[in-house]
């Protein structure tokens, strides 16, 4: 007869080695977009901060915290183990746009950071780490791309992710903003740089929601299709409308800056006016998928890619309101901030519930009559 010692003996290590199993698994596969969590748990903080819930934007500061040293950790080891696959990914015309993430998300951390602790030395070498990550992914993977021998068909490969250059490249001069007032010797040239990252924003913009609003309208578009990072095409404009008003509300007095603000003050309304009018399209959207793709509640990686924008036009829309003297904005950021607060919560649930029962599939895997070593 076998003992209960022997029991254990002989599961754990098979056990074990399942776990490890289904995690180098899910290490190969990790979504270049993956720092999404990091932006939406970013920007989720500074709207709650804007909106004078202290407690729940310091509690979204520490878990990005953990999040972000965590995923570079992830990163980096998928990178060693796996390099061909990762470079795969950079050149993919469809996974590739989510690299994009690890720069909006590094740069988000580092403005959480300066926001509500004043962690200045901190946001500086993110803004540079930033700004290096954004030139070794925008050029790797538009110039990988480009090159690239086979293509997929535009209806194929193009959805909302690529705004995620965007996001990405938008990050970078809100940063700056926040850093520049307080770095002496530098201010003219870090609110310069921001300047031109912002108009190199603009443009991205302006190019690729003219694909995407043609992949819509001119392609069929199923419910699979359809996925959550269309939410982006909100959140490239808001975030297109913060960095706008970021930027207007440090520049110093100068001619070339005195003769620009009008210019700016434009873009970033224009900016504004059309992340709101995205917003109904991408409800009657989602609950169009959901009648005629009805699925279960479960975690998808692509569900942050909803978090962050509703999250980023809270900040926006109260960046906004005070700084163009627009108080009645200001119950429409509030709202949308307890909208996203409300929808961070519910994806990370998703995500907790989802780790807990892949660990417990994998011990079913190993031990079905579920004896579970002590």
């Amino acid at each position: 007869m076998t003992s209960r010692r022997d029991t254990r003996g002989s599961t754990a290590p098979r056990i074990y080695a399942e776990v490890a199993r289904r995690a180098s698994g899910a290490l190969t596969g990790l979504p270049p977009g993956s720092f999404t969590v990091v932006m939406a748990t970013g920007i989720v903080s500074i709207a709650s901060h804007l909106c004078g819930m202290n407690g729940p934007a310091r509690a979204l500061l520490r878990l990005n915290q953990v999040f972000y040293p965590l995923l570079w950790l992830l990163t980096l080891l998928r990178l060693a183990r796996f390099p061909r696959r990762a470079i795969a990914d950079l050149e993919d015309h469809r996974r590739g746009p989510g690299s994009f993430a690890v720069v909006a998300g590094t740069s988000v951390f580092a403005s959480q950071l300066m926001i509500l602790t004043g962690d200045l030395a901190a946001a500086r070498r993110l803004w540079m780490l930033g700004g290096l990550l954004w030139l070794i992914v925008i050029y790797g993977f538009l110039g990988r791309a480009t090159v690239r021998g086979a293509k997929p068909e535009l209806a194929g490969a193009l959805d909302g992710s690529w705004l995620l250059a965007v996001v990405g490249t938008q990050s970078l001069p809100i940063l700056g903003a926040l850093i520049a007032p307080d770095t002496r010797g530098w201010q003219p040239q870090i609110l310069f740089v921001s300047l031109v990252m912002y108009l190199v924003g603009w443009i991205l913009f302006v190019v690729i929601i003219t694909l995407i609003f043609y992949r819509l309208i001119f392609f069929a578009v199923t419910a699979e299709t359809l996925t959550p990072t269309y939410w982006v095409t909100m959140g490239a404009a808001a975030i297109t409308t913060l960095a706008g008003v970021s930027l207007s509300s440090v520049m110093p007095e100068g001619a070339l800056l005195r003769d620009l603000h009008p210019f700016l003050t434009g873009l970033t309304l224009t900016s504004w006016a059309t992340s709101t009018w995205w917003i109904p399209l991408l409800v009657a959207l989602t609950v169009w998928r959901q009648l005629h793709h009805p699925a279960p509640m479960r975690y998808e990686p692509e569900h942050w890619a909803v978090v962050f924008p509703l999250g980023m036009y809270g900040t926006c829309t109260f960046e906004l309101s005070r700084f163009a003297g627009l108080a009645f904005l200001e119950p429409l950021a509030r709202g949308v901030t307890y909208v996203a607060l409300a929808a961070w919560i519910v994806v990370l649930v998703a995500l907790v519930w989802r780790l807990v029962t892949g660990l417990m599939a994998a011990l079913r895997a190993v031990d079905p009559a579920g004896r579970i070593p002590e």
